[in-house]
């Protein structure tokens, strides 16, 4: 078995075989490259370039020079400070003094660029990128040489080229632990260097002027190298003034590019814009019109474009421009796929003399991603040394050149942990194919201690022979890493100042607290549902070994806890999470802080949500729970709940959690006094408008005594399954009646969590909600007066609920009193808490009711105390007012020690539970503790 060196590169593979469990076909020759890290450094890429060059592996050395091209170039385009952004965020407001102001700002950067190009570590860097970019040339048309679908002096191009890279100075300072990002194209997609040819023939075709000026401008990432091999093409078929560059719409071109535009539309040429498949089209529209605006001709910009799907017609916001495009099922991999050709190839791949007799195409149980690998599966009837019998394949495509070998590199160092694979042939994987009947558990399902211990082993495996030397997500920045993701979740509560604080305090936080001391290459998609048992040992094989570990959208991480944690989120339920954590430890993989967990499960959501597209999974909720659990965890674990207690009844929203985050939750404030209650020996319960099954989840997080969901519609306790309705037979059809009406109305979506009331609501086109129209609402209510039960609404930002009339949260706090009574007498209600009208009910049946401060224009005139402070805080001094002291002030309830990390965390986490109050504050004093933290643990 190969052997990975310290920088992740197998640099052997295993002689083909089929009949073994292990990846047979490796690298075309001994010396081709076989990465297991994809994201390199440029003196790692350096490294690897050399490598290709000297065993002429051409395609190879076009990618890794065109990689090093990238980072050159995005470093000469970096943005000012956060200036770029800031003139971005202006502009997408939409109002016209913001859209000046960001206008006059981008042009503010765009000037400090342009002087900066002339500073002299500039200069250096420019000419070096030119060197490289003049070796990025060379290689493409290598490349196309190689895989004969150009005419080229070989023998001159490889001489010019290994005196280029020779010549090639050291790697300017600035470029050091830099990575570049993966191109879709060839990477995360089923584009091949023949479609990049037939797409240039298609150009040639329409525009035979061979003499006419051109520039090709690739959209970058993938545009830094479809660019180069467009421009090498048509060089190769006597297109005599042809250049190429590349931009990112989000940083502009300089002004020597701009100049170099300008003079060509001054000339008459042409620019052709090149990019990866387009969704929405707004990338390439933005650099189409700035190439027009700096006096190209609509008609002389012409857009060079692959397509996802089968008409060939590019998005919307294309349409204007004249474009050459590749529809999907003209992709050459299509013809690759065909029954015959995956026969031819599979008899190679074997090598052993074997035939296949017959090719039956079969279907798949899991649809694909349209923006995805394709994947097809077809049963091989396969006459072999050792008889005639069927084999069961997937052909999945991988990407281009060492791209694609990287799933044979994981597949050769987990060979015990992956079903067996044929091979590799032109970007496509071949490996057996597991029926679903040999699945170890169902999506969503939690696994049996076995899978626990097979996926625990694996992610271990991983961490042990999948190793780097480097964490470069950190080094990334624009690309939804995780340490991204998790800084993007933590600004939230700092609303229209988020993203400054994502910048100087969150992003510093979220890599703070995810530093990892022994990196890996993750897999990335481990939920238990893609283990099979194939009757060996080990019991378990994983499929999409290699599929996620640098997947397109986002998410790029090198610590394993990453990995168990998309693992407990799979699974679906609260159990998980611990014994995968407890057998990953048993397996001397150490502890997985709090902390870390709890931000590896919002981006292990987060990447469901992103995955999501058409909506199917219930991911919101699942947000809310983890953050529970956190707190749960930190703040009441170590508490036993008293039974006996009085009940201190508190709304939910606004009061015990607020939504800051996106989803709701709470804060230290409202966890340090719902443990003061509980240690103190009261009884807290929750009495709010949310869903019942909302209302359980939290009995079960906080481990409280009960409560009650729907406004008031059901009543809960502890006891599994006790569940008392209060509403009539006639109220529930009323309910029934509306919920058939509002499901007929255009636009409206019915939330199902609601089983005793309605919540009803529309979505924009960003998947914002808000209420139904006024005018539908009154409708529905005036029609349920007509019957022996009437409903009322209860119109929020978000949502209009629907609720019987004669049901409050008054009537739920008796009810619940009396379900949770000794000897036949209601339990007291010690305090209420609650923060809208809709709370009075429930405020009359307690000793105590307070409200927090947001709630002072609800309860003016009723007679509430109004406390201080608002939200979260607010509830802390209501119980306080209860205790006669703060929470977590007394020896009783002291508020518990907690790691730094999680001490940390929670303060982001709560820097919004008094609203905007003391906002700026309290950014500070976080900002300061976090400066000592990271100063203290070297990390600055």
């Amino acid at each position: 078995m190969s052997i990975p060196r310290e920088d992740g590169v197998l640099t052997s593979a295993p002689q083909p075989s089929w009949s073994g469990h292990r990846p047979p076909s490796g690298p075309r020759d001994p010396h081709a490259i076989a990465p297991l890290n994809l994201r390199l450094d440029a003196a790692e890429l350096r490294a690897l370039l050399g490598t290709a060059v000297r065993s002429e592996d051409w395609e190879d050395a076009f990618l890794l020079a065109g990689a090093i091209n990238q980072i050159a170039e995005d470093a000469l385009h970096r943005d000012v400070y956060v200036l770029g952004e800031a003139a971005r965020i202006l502009r997408e407001r939409r109002e016209r003094k913001r859209v000046l102001l960001g206008g006059a700002l981008g042009a503010a950067v765009s000037a400090t660029k342009d002087a900066r190009a002339w500073s002299p570590a500039s200069r250096r860097l420019q000419a070096w990128q030119t060197e490289v970019a003049a070796l990025v040339g060379v290689l493409a048309s290598l490349t196309w040489h190689e895989l004969s679908l150009a005419e080229i002096d070989r023998s001159d191009a490889a001489s010019r080229a290994r005196s280029q890279l020779a010549a090639l100075g050291p790697i300017p300072d600035e470029l050091h632990e830099h990575v570049p990002r993966l191109p879709a194209c060839f990477q995360a997609f089923d584009l091949d260097l023949e479609d990049i040819r037939t797409l240039t023939d298609r150009f040639v075709a329409t525009h035979a002027d061979r003499d006419r000026p051109l520039l090709v401008l690739g959209i970058r990432t993938s545009g830094s190298y479809l660019a180069p091999l467009c421009t090498a093409l048509l060089e190769s078929l006597d297109y005599s003034d042809v250049g190429w560059i590349t931009v990112r719409p989000q940083q502009g071109l300089l002004r020597r590019e701009r100049e170099l535009v300008r003079e060509l539309a001054q000339r008459g040429g042409s620019v052709v814009v090149v990019d990866d498949p387009p969704a929405s089209g707004h990338s390439v529209a933005t650099v189409a019109e700035g190439v027009i605006g700096l006096g190209v001709p609509r008609e002389a910009t012409v857009l060079m474009l692959p397509l996802f799907g089968a008409d060939g017609v590019p998005p919307a916001s294309l349409r204007d421009y004249a474009s050459i495009t590749l529809a999907e099922t003209e992709w050459a991999v299509r013809e690759r796929l065909r029954p015959d050709a995956v026969a031819r190839t599979f008899e190679r791949l074997v090598g052993d003399g074997s035939h296949v007799a017959a090719v039956t195409p079969a279907p798949l149980t899991r649809p694909r991603r349209e923006r995805d690998h394709t994947r097809e599966r077809f049963v091989l009837d396969v006459v072999g040394p050792s008889g005639r019998h069927p084999v069961d394949v997937i052909v999945e495509g991988v990407g281009v050149g060492y791209f694609g070998r990287h799933a044979i590199a994981v597949a050769d160092a987990l060979s015990e942990h992956v079903p067996e694979v044929f091979g590799i042939d032109r970007n496509l994987l071949y490996r057996r194919w597991l029926s679903d009947e040999a699945r170890g558990c169902l999506p969503g399902e939690a696994p049996g201690d076995e899978l626990v211990e097979a996926i625990a082993e694996y992610v271990y495996d991983r961490k042990r022979r999948l190793r780097v030397v480097h964490d470069h997500s950190v080094e990334t920045a624009g690309e939804r890493a995780v340490w991204e993701v998790a800084s993007e979740m933590m600004s939230r509560p700092f609303a229209r100042g988020a993203r400054l604080a994502r910048v100087l305090l969150a992003g510093t936080l979220s890599r703070h607290l995810l530093r990892v001391s022994e990196p890996c290459v993750v897999d990335g998609e481990t939920s238990p549902s893609n283990w099979f048992t194939e009757g060996r040992e080990p019991t378990f094989s994983k499929v999409d070994f290699a599929r996620r570990s640098f997947w397109n959208l986002g998410l790029l991480c090198y610590d394993p806890a990453f990995d168990l944690a998309g693992a407990a989120i799979g699974a679906g339920d609260d159990g998980t999470a611990g014994r995968l954590r407890s057998a990953y430890a048993e397996l001397g993989g150490g502890t997985v802080g709090d902390a870390r967990w709890f931000l590896y499960e919002l981006a292990q959501l987060w990447g469901l949500q992103r995955a999501d597209t058409d909506g199917r999974l219930a991911v919101e909720p699942r947000f809310a729970r983890s953050l529970q659990r956190y707190l749960a965890g930190l703040y009441l674990a170590d508490l036993e709940p008293s039974r006996d207690g009085d009940l201190c009844v508190l709304d939910l929203d606004g009061v015990l959690e607020t939504n800051r985050l996106g989803f709701p939750g709470m804060t230290a404030s409202a966890a340090l006094a719902l443990r003061a209650l509980i240690a103190h020996g009261f009884c807290p319960a929750i009495v709010s408008g949310r869903s019942v099954g909302e209302i359980e989840d939290r009995i079960r997080t906080y481990g409280l005594v009960g409560g009650a969901g729907e406004y008031g519609a059901v009543v809960v306790t502890d006891t599994p399954g006790d569940r008392r309705v209060l509403l009539s037979e006639q109220e529930l059809e009323a309910l029934e009646a509306a919920r058939r009406d509002l499901a007929l109305s255009d636009g409206v979506k019915l939330d199902g969590a609601y089983r005793y009331s309605v919540r009803a609501f529309r979505t924009d086109s960003k998947g914002r909600r808000s209420p139904p129209a006024r005018g539908l609402t009154d409708s529905v209510i005036e029609r349920s007066a007509e019957g022996p039960a009437t409903l009322r609404a209860v119109i929020g930002d978000d949502q209009t609920d629907f609720v019987a009339a004669r049901v409050d949260k008054g009537l739920a706090v008796r009810a619940l009193a009396a379900a949770l009574g000794r000897g036949g007498e209601p339990r007291k209600v010690a305090l209420a808490v609650g923060d809208t009208g809709s709370d009075v009910p429930m405020l009359d049946q307690a000793a105590l009711a307070f409200a927090p401060a947001h709630a002072r224009k609800a309860f003016w005139g009723t007679g509430v105390e109004i406390v201080g402070a608002p939200y979260q805080a607010g509830l802390a001094q209501a119980v306080g007012k209860l205790l006669g002291h703060a929470p977590g002030t007394c020896p009783v309830c002291k508020a518990p020690e907690l790691s730094e990390d999680d001490a940390l965390l929670v303060s982001l986490l709560s820097v919004g539970e008094r609203g905007r109050v003391r906002l700026v504050a309290r950014f500070l004093r976080l900002r300061r503790d976090l400066k000592a933290a990271t100063a203290a643990g070297g990390r600055l």
